[in-house]
C-alpha cells in the first residue's frame, strides 16, 4: 500500500505557542512513520527551522522574507496590488512546482492566508488540503467568503476539542470534515526543560510575579493586563508583571511603552523578550495570565496547569474545556482590565482555595491532555487516511 506524503505549508514570522504545537505534532507525526516534510515561503526564523530539522523533517523555503509583510510605508495603491499580484504568482507557481515535483498527497495549514494560496493550487492541481484551526476568537462570526473556502476547498478541518466544533459548525462549515486532535503536555519534557533551563535572578521573591507569554501584539490583551497591574497595586499589593515574547507591531509596541510609561509602571514591568526558558519562569511565578481575545487550546495555560501554578485566562476558543472557572482555573471576559485585577487580587486574598484550584488544574492536565492521548488519536486519523485518500 502506498505511503502518503504530507507537506506542511504556512508563513511562519514568529515562533510562539502554535507554532511550538505545530512542530511537536509534526514530530509524533514522523515518529509514527508519517512522512512530513515542510515549505515556510518566508525562511525568517531560525528557531523554527531548526525545530523542524530535529524532528527529523525536511524543511524547505522560498526565502521571500520581507516580500512577504503586508504594506510598504508611503507605497501607492495601485503600487501595492501590483507587487502582490505579483507575489501571490511567485508563491502559487513555486509551491506547485515543489508539490507536482514531490508528489504530495495532502497540504496541510493552520492559517487563512495560506489557505488562499493553497486553493489557487488546487483549482489547477489535485491534491488534499487540510486545515488546522489553532485559534478563534468565537464572540465573532466567520466570515461568509472564509466559511465558503473551508467547504469548497479544504478535505479535513482539524480543531482541538469540542467547543471549537461547536463552534464552526455553527457557523456553516461541513462537519464530517472535522477531526479533533487536542494540544497535550508532557510533564516530562516540562521538567526536562526546566532542569536544563533553570532560571537565576529574574524572579524576585518579594514581589508577586505575574507572568504572561505571548507575542507582543494588541489581541493578546497586553493592555488589559498593565491596566490590571495597576489595580492591584493601588490595592498595595508589591507586584510584578513578567512578559516574555517578542514586539511584532511597532504601532502597539509604542502604545503600550506610552501607556506603560503614563502610569508610572516602568519599574514594575519586566519585559524578557523571547524566551528558551517559559516552563522555568511558569514554574517561578506566582500567577499565570493570558487575557488574550482569540485562543484555541493556548499552550503556555496547559503547561501553567501541569506544573500546578494558579491560571486566569480569558473565555475564548476551546479554552472553557480545560480552565473550569474556580475550580481549575479562572475564566474571564475579554477586554476586562478590571475582571482580571478583581481576580488577581482574589487568588491572592484566598490562598488555600488557589493552591486546591492549581492541584485540579494539574490532576486535569496530566489525567486527559497527555501525549499518549493525542498519539491514539494521530494513530486513528492518519492510519485511516490511504483509505479516505484513495482516488
Amino acid at each position: 500500500m502506498k505511503k502518503n506524503k504530507y507537506l506542511f505549508f504556512d508563513f511562519i514570522h514568529n515562533y510562539g505557542g502554535a507554532q511550538k504545537s505545530t512542530v511537536e505534532l509534526i514530530g509524533r507525526l514522523v515518529a509514527l512513520n508519517v512522512n512530513v516534510e515542510v515549505i515556510d515561503p518566508v525562511g525568517m526564523v531560525q528557531r523554527f527551522k531548526e525545530a523542524i530539522e530535529y524532528n527529523g523533517s525536511k524543511y524547505r523555503s522560498f526565502n521571500l522574507g520581507s516580500r512577504t509583510v503586508l504594506g510598504k510605508e508611503g507605497e501607492n495603491l495601485l503600487k501595492k496590488l501590483f507587487r502582490y499580484f505579483k507575489l501571490y504568482i511567485d508563491i502559487v507557481s513555486l509551491t506547485r512546482k515543489e508539490i507536482k515535483r514531490k508528489n504530495y498527497d495532502v497540504v496541510w495549514t493552520n492559517s487563512f492566508k495560506s489557505l488562499l494560496f493553497l486553493c489557487a493550487i488546487k483549482i489547477i492541481s489535485k491534491i488534499k488540503i487540510y486545515f488546522f484551526i489553532r485559534g478563534i476568537d468565537s464572540s465573532k462570526k466567520m466570515s461568509r467568503f472564509k466559511v465558503a473556502c473551508f467547504n469548497k476547498f479544504v478535505d479535513k478541518v482539524f480543531i482541538q476539542n469540542v467547543i471549537i466544533k461547536n463552534y464552526i459548525i455553527k457557523q456553516g462549515i461541513n462537519k464530517h470534515k472535522i477531526e479533533i486532535i487536542p494540544n497535550v503536555v508532557s510533564i516530562e519534557d516540562l521538567n526536562n526543560e526546566i532542569e536544563k533551563n533553570k532560571t537565576q535572578g529574574l524572579i524576585d521573591p518579594e514581589f508577586l510575579n505575574i507572568f504572561m507569554a505571548a507575542t507582543i501584539v494588541e489581541n493578546k490583551g497586553y493592555l488589559e493586563a498593565v491596566e490590571a497591574l495597576e489595580i492591584i497595586l493601588r490595592r498595595k499589593v508589591k507586584a510584578k508583571l513578567l512578559i516574555a515574547g517578542d514586539f511584532k507591531d511597532e504601532k502597539f509596541k509604542n502604545v503600550l511603552l506610552g501607556t506603560i510609561k503614563e502610569k508610572n509602571l516602568q519599574d514594575n514591568i519586566e519585559f524578557l523578550g523571547y524566551r528558551t526558558d517559559v516552563p522555568s519562569l511558569i514554574q517561578s511565578s506566582d500567577i499565570i495570565i493570558l487575557p488574550s481575545y482569540s485562543e484555541g487550546m493556548p499552550r503556555v495555560i496547559m503547561e501553567a496547569m501541569a506544573l500546578g501554578k494558579p491560571v486566569i485566562v480569558t473565555k475564548v476558543g476551546g479554552v472553557s474545556e480545560f480552565v473550569i472557572h474556580k475550580n481549575t482555573g479562572v475564566l474571564i471576559e475579554t477586554k476586562n482590565s478590571r475582571n482580571l485585577g478583581d481576580e488577581i487580587f482574589s487568588l491572592i486574598e484566598n490562598p488555600l482555595s488557589t493552591k486546591k484550584m492549581a492541584n485540579n488544574g494539574k490532576k486535569l492536565m496530566l489525567n486527559n491532555y497527555s501525549e499518549s492521548n493525542q498519539i491514539s488519536v494521530l494513530k486513528e486519523i492518519f492510519n485511516s487516511q490511504p483509505k479516505i485518500l484513495r482516488q
